[in-house]
């Protein structure tokens, strides 16, 4: 009986230390596992740090990109404005001048008709209607000189604009100079039709009056 009570505790003992290992190596691959999701986990978070760290290079790169372009468009825009402003300066040069010959023009024109006035009134002939036409001829050919002064300087103030305005008061200053060119060129039309309708019927009709004048003269000379 002895003998069979040794050889359970043999048993007991077998079996325990049987336990006590497995116990440690399960403890054991525990650790092993734990370290490995660990390093697993570490991995995975320098892998998500690197794919950050390049999203962000990208798009820093290009934002760099997109400001390159940014400044290179701004740079043709203004040399761009620069020169379609340069071209409106001589542009207006130009119309200037046109300006002072037109009214130049009309001045001596002017003249001309109040010699002929002078002339006309010494030699005891009626000027009145003539006068009356010159008159007006004066009236309209001033203010188409105001209108075409308006004209220019319209232009020359967009043109004098910075070039961060100069593109957006465009259109504007366009639409501005179109209106005053149309009415410019209707004035231009009122000056040419007043003297040749106004103008040159009194022209006319002092010329009937010399040609009577001088019928009556002749017909005086040849009665004495």
């Amino acid at each position: 009986m002895l003998k069979n009570f040794n050889r359970s505790l043999i048993t007991l003992s077998v079996i325990s230390l049987s336990l006590f290992a497995f116990a440690g190596l399960a403890h054991a691959k525990t650790h092993v596992d734990s370290e490995e999701r660990a390093a697993a986990m570490e991995a995975r978070e320098e892998a998500r740090a690197e794919r950050t760290a390049a999203m962000e290079a990208r798009k820093s790169e290009r934002e760099g990109a997109k400001e390159e372009r940014m400044e290179v468009r701004e740079e043709k825009q203004t040399a761009r404005c620069e020169a379609m402003r340069e071209r409106a300066q001589s542009r207006i040069g130009q119309m200037e001048e046109n300006r002072e010959v037109h009214i130049a023009n009309y001045n001596r024109l002017s003249e001309k008709l109040d010699d002929i006035v002078t002339k006309m009134s010494e030699e005891g002939f009626d000027t009145s209607d003539l006068e009356s036409a010159i008159a007006t001829l004066e009236d309209l050919v001033s203010d188409y000189a105001n209108t075409y002064s308006d004209f220019v300087a319209g232009l020359d103030s967009h043109a004098g604009m910075d070039c961060e305005d100069y593109e957006g008061g465009k259109r504007e200053a366009l639409n501005g100079a179109k209106d005053h060119l149309q009415n410019l060129i209707a004035k231009r039309k009122a000056i040419r039709e007043h003297y040749s309708s106004e103008v040159r019927e009194a022209i006319q009709a002092l010329r009937e009056q010399v040609k009577e004048a001088h019928m009556e003269a002749r017909e005086e000379a040849s009665d004495e």
